[in-house]
């Protein structure tokens, strides 16, 4: 087997009011962290079968237990999804009698960084032998404690208006049966803060893809 590990750096540098080119910091006034995205990429072939990786992982710059704990949560995923390649390659490779073609691509933007908030969005797209999945993941963290920020402390209203969102598209998607799962794992959904403060929110238990979002005026909105 022979793995092309090809490893990139796409920083982003916030705060200077500079803006500078390909592989050098962009920067915006109003910001709030210091980060680079450091992107592992893979494409290579076992026999028959080929495989494409790509997972960009957030490295934010800075010494704090707040920094600390957000790179470690990062750090965590990103273990999780080399563990989670090496099965669909053990799974690939045992298809002796198959062509097979598998990808696992996690890109990851930054979509807001003000405040002492910063807010991702992970791209994600999983394609073993078998059917896959194209979703977004994400949400915020505090950049004072690194905790991960619950949707509802993000949105106008709090938590009551999630909830009735939550139920308004489940009746949409006649998935009534699966509002209790949603309501019940709040802290949990994946979100994504918007430039404009708007607070998209991914409610993959019962959208018809996992890109699909419900859109909320957020606390920042139209600050």
């Amino acid at each position: 087997m022979t793995d092309k590990k090809i490893r990139t750096f796409a920083f982003a540098v916030l705060g200077l009011g500079l803006a500078l080119t390909a592989h050098a910091a962009h920067v915006h006034a109003s910001s709030k962290a210091i980060y680079k995205l450091e992107t592992d990429q893979q494409e290579f072939k076992i026999g028959r079968h080929a495989f494409t990786y790509c997972y960009q992982k957030p490295v934010l710059a800075g010494n704090t237990k707040a920094i600390k704990k957000i790179n470690a949560a990062w750090e965590k995923d990103y273990q999780h999804n080399q563990h989670n390649f090496a099965l669909l390659k053990e799974a690939a490779v045992a298809l002796n009698d198959l062509d097979t073609t598998c990808s696992s691509r996690f890109l990851v933007t930054v979509t807001y960084n003000k405040h002492g908030v910063i807010s991702f969005r992970q791209d994600a797209e999983f394609y073993p032998v078998a059917a896959g999945y194209h979703k977004y993941n994400g949400g915020a963290y505090s950049l004072t404690t690194g905790n991960r920020i619950p949707v509802y402390d993000l949105v106008k209203g709090s938590r009551e208006v999630v909830l009735a969102r939550l139920k308004q598209e489940a009746e949409k998607q006649d998935a009534l049966n699966l509002y209790d799962e949603a309501a019940s794992n709040l802290d949990k959904l994946n979100y994504t803060i918007a430039p404009d403060g708007m607070v998209y929110i991914y409610p993959q238990f019962f959208k018809a893809t996992g890109r699909d979002a419900i859109v909320v005026s957020g606390i920042f909105e139209k600050e």
